[in-house]
């Protein structure tokens, strides 16, 4: 199998299990966690910037599409998510993809802030566009909605690096042409 064969389906089938995992999540009362993150950390760590983007990008559009049709504001939400593989992918790509856990652990975590201000800014927006705007609506959960984008790295962490092992068998010449033209 070509390089830009495994590359195009290990990136499908990480789009794919977002959608999914879009829909599943863990309510606690006062937080909620979701997987869905997991796949955009996962490829962005294993094989780049540009890949974290694009499972990122991809997943969150079908997502949005899926569960709420084609609106205004559909191509904001997928920001956020988008921004997250970027973010995660950056890092890893920067460190040779060779993170330490604590140093995905920290990646993790800043990530989920700032996908959780964006959300926050997209709220905002949206809120706007639609006419639902209260800054209590909008902002008054902004510290919970941190604490639960850390506390969801966290339990993340625990199996990322489990995840990230065993896809690197097979994504491991992929990440050295992210970027390039790979010749089929």
């Amino acid at each position: 199998m070509s390089l830009r064969m495994k590359r195009f389906t290990t990136a499908a089938v990480l789009v794919a299990l977002y959608v999914v995992l879009s829909y599943v999540a863990i309510d606690l009362k006062v937080m909620k966690l979701s997987f869905a993150g997991l796949p955009v950390i996962v490829g962005g760590l294993c094989m780049g910037p540009l890949a974290g983007l694009e499972i990122g990008a991809l997943g969150a559009f079908l997502e949005q599409i899926l569960r709420y049709g084609f609106s205004a504001t559909t191509f904001l939400w997928i920001i956020p998510v988008a921004v997250r593989g970027l973010m995660v992918g950056s890092c890893a790509k920067k460190k040779g993809f060779a993170l330490t856990t604590f140093e995905t652990g920290l990646i993790m975590v800043l990530s989920a802030v700032v996908v959780t201000l964006l959300n926050t800014g997209c709220i905002y927006i949206d809120s706007r566009i639609y006419g639902y705007y209260s800054f209590a609506a909008v902002f008054s959960m902004i510290f919970v909605r941190i604490a639960t984008g850390i506390v969801t790295s966290l339990v993340y962490l625990l199996i990322v690096p489990y995840l990230v092992k065993r896809l690197r068998v097979f994504t491991s010449q992929l990440h050295q042409t992210e970027g390039t033209e790979v010749k089929a």
